[in-house]
């Protein structure tokens, strides 16, 4: 996160300007670069499209200076991690169900682990289930985000695309709540599609928010305002959960029915506030050429950019092979640590509840650290490597130590896990945006999005390969190293960081 200072004596016609007073935050656009880009005629009347209430809006949520659809992320970020807390909280709940149904249909005793270590349920161990949903959903995410990409790009229809994709997670979730105990698979395959959705979801946020500046300074203080949203909705959120959960004594599934129930309440005024009010429609960015189709365009996009990457900017090419492996990992890391939690470890909702509540935390601080080591060396490549490099050793000792009869320490990797993870993203991201070209950013934008998540499916495919098997949980948690290695490596590639700006940014 960047910290967002008062600014004043600046004139807001010709510089972005960004406002922090008793956390109020004020973006004014460049209008010459806005006319520049077309957005001038988008943008020129925002005072008048303002719904009544806007000034009512809270203060850290509301960007008076700047287009309504900034405020619109940012009410859109608030709902949307609420969401990622309910998800978390399902998956021991989720667990513990295929768990009990496992244990009937072979018919184990409570204290025979041997039964119950090899009992299936719809052909794979209960264990099993996170892993496989995040395998499915990641997959499906892949392959639909250059189709939805292509949708933002070449039709008018932004806007319903995300009206749509809101209105199908809000009620999955509702629907979740009635039918959690009696029909928990139906739950598991209702958790692929909310995946899916919320990936969509996001594609057509960023989408808009990547209109809000065309400059890179004040495009980055936009992301990270919205990433300071994100930690503070997850932190309040978790503490909704866990206070109840704490008082009244709740099993993993109440724990899941509150944590629902909370992202209902918040997500429902979140989502109709800023689709109905907030974001406008939009032209489409380009028209598609004869011949072409919505259902091919975007992945053909990417093989030209991919083409290009290889000829001509051998440094991004680098980067990205390393984004692939390093973010799928990092993907992963929360379905397999809630799995490690919940089976290996014996620990209860409330338990991994507090465990994610540090991780957040702890990622705070994070974003500081490696923009600490960015700074003092100019170079947030090296920033970066650090941070791979303690993501493996965590994850390594966290394989070798943690124990059901030492479980106590999960708290202190988590700690570092929410450090690493405060600290990749930025890096990453400032990486990216300076050694490529500044010119057609959202094709560059794409690229980076899909690299994201185009191996998302793997390390949870692996995991399962090896509880499948047999094997200890300890070497599933032990194999996202493997792709962390791999991001270290993709980053080594990229060589002398100053000469991959000089000649490629």
């Amino acid at each position: 996160m960047v910290e967002q200072n008062d600014e004043s004596g600046k004139n807001s016609k010709t510089a972005d300007t960004v406002i922090n007073k008793d956390v109020s935050t004020s973006i004014d656009l460049d209008h010459a670069a806005a006319e520049e880009h077309g957005l001038d005629s988008q943008y020129e009347n925002n005072e008048t499209m303002r719904p009544f209430f806007f000034s009512r809006i809270p203060k850290f949520l509301r960007f008076d200076n700047a287009p309504i659809e900034a405020t619109g992320c940012a009410i859109n970020m608030w709902g949307r991690a609420t969401l990622l807390m309910a998800s978390i909280f399902l998956g021991p709940a989720l667990l513990e169900l295929a768990s009990i149904q496992a244990q009937k249909q072979s018919s184990c005793e409570i204290d025979d682990d041997d039964c119950l270590g090899n009992a299936k349920v719809y052909g794979f161990k209960p264990s099993s289930l996170l892993a496989n949903i995040a395998t499915v959903s990641g997959v499906m995410s892949a392959v639909s985000s250059p189709i939805v990409g292509a949708i933002i790009d070449h039709t008018p229809h932004r806007r319903l695309l995300g009206v749509i994709t809101a209105s199908l997670l809000t009620l999955i979730k509702i629907i979740e709540i009635g039918v959690l105990s009696s029909f928990w698979f139906i739950v598991a395959w209702m958790s692929i599609a909310s995946a899916i959705l919320f990936q969509l979801q996001a594609t057509v946020i960023y989408a808009y928010s990547s209109e809000l500046s065309d400059k890179t300074d004040s495009q980055s203080k936009f992301q990270s305002y919205f990433f300071m949203i994100l930690y503070m909705s997850s932190f309040i959120s978790l503490i909704a959960v866990l206070l109840p959960g704490f008082f009244f004594n709740f099993n993993d599934i109440d724990i899941a029915r509150c944590a629902i129930v909370i992202s209902i309440i918040t997500t429902c005024p979140c989502f109709f506030i800023s689709w109905k009010y907030l974001f406008r429609n939009r032209p489409p960015l380009s028209q598609l050429s004869p011949g072409s189709s919505l259902w091919t365009i975007g992945f053909i996009k990417l093989y030209h950019t991919y083409k290009e990457v290889r000829s001509e900017f051998p440094a991004v090419g680098w980067f990205l092979k390393g984004l692939i492996f390093a973010e799928a990992a990092h993907l992963a890391l929360i379905t397999i640590a809630t799995t490690y939690m919940s089976e290996f470890l014996h620990m209860t909702a409330m338990e991994i509840g507090l465990t994610i509540l540090t991780n957040l935390l702890s990622g705070i601080p994070g974003a500081f650290i490696g923009n600490f080591f960015c700074q003092r060396y100019s170079n947030p490549v090296f920033s970066a490597k650090l941070c791979l490099l303690l993501f493996i050793v965590n994850t390594t000792a966290a394989s070798l130590i943690l124990t059901p009869s030492n479980k106590g320490f999960i708290y202190l990797f988590g700690i570092i896990w929410g450090v690493c993870s405060g600290w990749m993203h930025p890096q990453q991201t400032t990486i990216f945006v300076t050694i490529t070209p500044a010119a057609d950013s959202m094709r560059w934008m794409g690229l980076f999005l899909f690299a994201c998540q185009i191996l998302s499916f793997l390390p949870p495919l692996l995991f399962t390969i090896f509880n499948e098997a047999g094997w200890s949980m300890q070497w599933g948690m032990a194999s996202l190293n493997i792709f962390f290695l791999l991001g270290l490596v993709g980053l080594c590639g990229i060589g002398d960081y100053s000469k991959a700006l000089v000649v490629e940014a």
